[in-house]
């Protein structure tokens, strides 16, 4: 029985999507950390530096907002993002709501 409880505890985890804010940032013609030039109009993110990685370069991700998902890929990190919270390109951002609503709830996992 408490095998059993454990196990689905395990599952539950594994399938929970990271919970917090998105902003955006305007890379211009930067190269971000992961040493990948960067677009304002890329789907790209910088992720919270407490939960990135150099391993985590390149790798993608899903994000929700607002009932609408777009996939991204990390290619910076943000050393002014709390845990969870991801800076988005102005194009991401975008397809999620105008640039002039600043900062939005999201939710994101990787692919």
């Amino acid at each position: 029985m408490k095998l059993a409880i454990f196990v689905s505890s395990l599952f539950l985890t594994s399938v929970t999507a990271f919970s917090g804010r998105g902003t955006f940032y305007s890379p211009g013609t930067q190269v971000g950390v992961c040493g990948q030039f960067i677009a304002d109009s890329d789907f790209a993110v910088a992720l919270n530096t407490e939960q990135f990685t150099s391993s985590l370069c390149g790798s993608s991700i899903t994000i929700t907002s607002g009932g609408k998902t777009a996939t991204a890929v990390i290619k910076d990190s943000c050393p002014i993002c709390g845990t969870n919270n991801l800076d988005m390109t102005e194009g991401l951002f975008e397809f999620f709501a105008p640039l002039s609503t600043g900062l939005i709830p999201i939710t994101w996992d990787f692919v």
